[in-house]
């Protein structure tokens, strides 16, 4: 699970555009079409077929344009893992025809998984493994030698003194290269392969599994909610007493057994890992969601849905999420691919949630439509939970006509939706005899934006209690300290350049060809040195700030779960169930759950003066373990 933030993809990607794109050659822009289409199935012709086409096309320009070739492959490797086999085929049948070309692609691919790892990518690191091991299946690589690779990411995970995060990582990086390679191996280097499994097994044994509460969705259900490496554990379990037989996998390179058995076969070097530090952020682990059990879809499709341990389960399931993940900004492009990777259309029964999702659903409606016609759609049923009235508020002497007109004025004018001038102008025609309780000019509160602690310690105000059941109190919170962590992230960003460029005694506008005078360029050098001292105090403050305000909101966050569980009356006044077992407390404990989990980049950083400052002797005891228990992830 790849934890880096959006917003920061998005703003890489708008500083290379800023740069410009290296151009390239039209050769190497066809090269990049027909190499990435290779495996789609809206061609018109099979996949082998195209494979086989491919092959000779690359074959007679594979001299001339070999690393442009070894680029695309390795780019199509590390983000395309959906059509991991069509591109181990393609290296198969090229390194049968040309042997240094599969060497070159392995030694291009290793590299590669060394650099994704030091930038901590770990997905793409993982897609890299797999395409390695399957590369055994088309011929490229010797089963020994990947056995080799794998056993030494199982050293990895038992190297001491490790955050169990990380050898976690490497453990999983193993089990999911076994649905591909599994059946090789087990032939061809039994050995080998007992030796895996058994110190897979020998590892999960000995594994801190306190997350797992933490992380786990539903609550009184016997809906299975498995760790992600226990449940992946056992689904390898079932597959190898399956003799590794699924039926997900769409294995190309058996169409070519004849031409890349008689291929001459590589040795994959022995896997390295990278140096730990203290900063490095490893990917969390997961509790395995799944909304359908396996008798849920048998009563409107005729395939069943495979079990909970079932390898096409783990194997479908991961690329759907990839395809969403994929698409997180086109949501017309994610469900498009979603439908084609459907074998048949998805059914239109529908299915019930409960009220307080059907209330939650409809109030976000309201935010984008008219609230009369949502009324009027809704069924009679649902009056009980109709959002209220988006009546505007006077928050004005009602009685003081002159103020409520100018307030009704104001109103039309944001329907109207009006540009700032307008309001500016209706501003400064303010009659100078009357008296307003503050100059709106002078202060310019219309465009004053409110500080994120003011927010939270309105949000956790004892006045708002009446509104912790809502879920927009929580979005709103969580957007609030979004905002602050992303305004830390720019500044970081800012003295990472700022030291870059002291480092190096120039900036970047600066070309070799055009050198300034000395005096200049110590000059910007002294003012570089100036800012990055400048931002590394703010940095200071900034964080100050936010590990107090952390403990601030978490302390009355923390007093008020507590209350409730003291409390034996109920969120709707009806005193059914008492204390920790009332829906109340069950509410705030999880949406405290959830601020930890949304902010868990953050709030490891200062879990030990959290758990000094928050958790005292007084804190109510299964919030004080729900703490230890996101401790862990991170240990």
């Amino acid at each position: 699970m790849s934890r880096r933030r959006q917003n920061d993809d998005e703003d890489e990607t708008q500083t290379k555009r800023r740069r410009g794109a290296p151009l390239i050659s039209d050769v190497e822009k066809k090269l990049q079409e027909v190499i990435g289409k290779v495996g789609e199935k809206s061609t018109g012709s099979s996949i082998t077929m195209n494979l086989e086409k491919l092959t000779e096309f690359l074959t007679d320009d594979l001299d001339k344009y070999r690393t442009s070739i070894i680029d695309i492959v390795a780019g199509c490797a590390i983000y395309l893992p959906n059509r991991v086999t069509v591109y181990t085929t393609l290296v198969g049948l090229l390194n049968a025809k040309n042997f240094n070309f599969g060497g070159e692609v392995v030694e291009k691919l290793i590299a590669e998984q060394q650099d994704l790892l030091t930038k901590q990518k770990y997905q793409e690191a993982q897609n890299v493994a797999i395409f390695l091991c399957d590369l055994g299946n088309s011929g490229v690589l010797t089963a020994q030698s990947i056995g080799e690779y794998l056993e030494s990411f199982i050293s990895a995970a038992f190297e001491e003194n490790m955050p169990q995060v990380r050898n976690d990582y490497y453990i999983q990086t193993v089990l999911r290269c076994l649905p591909w390679i599994g059946k090789e191996l087990t032939e061809k280097s039994p050995e080998q392969m007992e030796n895996i499994v058994e110190a897979v097994g020998k590892y999960l044994e000995l594994r801190n599994k306190n997350h797992v509460t933490l992380l786990q969705v539903w609550s009184s259900t016997d809906q299975e909610q498995e760790d992600y490496l226990e449940s992946l554990s056992a689904q390898i379990e079932q597959l190898r007493a399956l003799n590794w037989t699924e039926n997900h996998i769409p294995r190309y390179y058996k169409d070519f057994e004849a031409i890349l058995a008689d291929a001459l076969q590589h040795n994959l070097p022995s896997f390295a890992s990278p140096d730990h530090s203290s900063d490095m952020i490893y990917p969390y682990p997961l509790v395995v969601f799944r909304l359908f059990q396996d008798s849920d879809c048998s009563s409107f499709s005729d395939k069943p849905l495979p079990g909970g341990h079932s390898i096409d389960r783990f194997l479908f399931e991961g690329e759907i999420s990839w395809i969403i993940e994929k698409n997180q900004f086109n949501r017309k492009s994610c469900a498009r691919e979603l439908l084609a990777f459907a074998e048949e259309n998805p059914s239109k029964d529908a299915y019930s949630g409960s009220q307080i999702f059907l209330r939650e659903v409809i109030e976000k409606c309201r935010r984008l439509g008219s609230y009369e016609k949502i009324i009027a759609a809704l069924p009679s049923d649902f009056v009980k939970i109709h959002p209220c009235s988006p009546d505007v508020r006077y928050l004005i002497d009602e009685e003081d006509t002159a103020l409520v007109q100018r307030a009704e004025t104001f109103t039309q004018m944001f329907q109207e939706r009006q540009p700032a001038e307008a309001f500016l102008n209706e501003l400064k025609s303010v009659d100078g005899s009357e008296e307003l309780p503050y100059n709106i000019n002078e202060f310019g509160l219309f465009v004053m934006v409110i500080d994120c602690s003011a927010v939270v310690a309105w949000l956790f105000d004892e006045k708002m209690w009446a509104e912790h059941n809502r879920q927009w109190l929580f979005e709103v919170l969580n957007q609030a300290l979004e905002k602050l962590t992303r305004q830390i992230n720019v500044v970081e960003k800012d003295i990472k350049e700022l030291t870059e460029r002291v480092e190096n005694k120039e900036t970047d506008d600066v070309k070799e060809e055009e050198m300034e005078a000395d005096d200049e360029k110590n000059e910007k050098l002294k003012q570089d040195v100036d800012d990055l001292e400048n931002h590394k105090e703010k940095l200071e403050r900034m964080v100050t700030f936010q590990k107090g305000l952390f403990n601030d909101f978490l302390i009355a966050f923390v007093e008020e779960i507590k209350i409730a569980g003291a409390n034996t009356s109920e969120m709707d006044g009806s005193g059914d169930t008492a204390g920790r077992q009332s829906p109340k407390f069950q509410w705030l404990k999880g949406r405290f759950c959830h601020v930890l989990l949304a902010h868990a980049e953050t709030l490891l950083k200062h879990s030990s003066s959290i758990a000094d400052e928050v958790f005292t002797e007084g804190a109510d005891p299964s919030v004080t373990e729900c703490f230890n228990q996101f401790q862990s992830l991170r240990f």
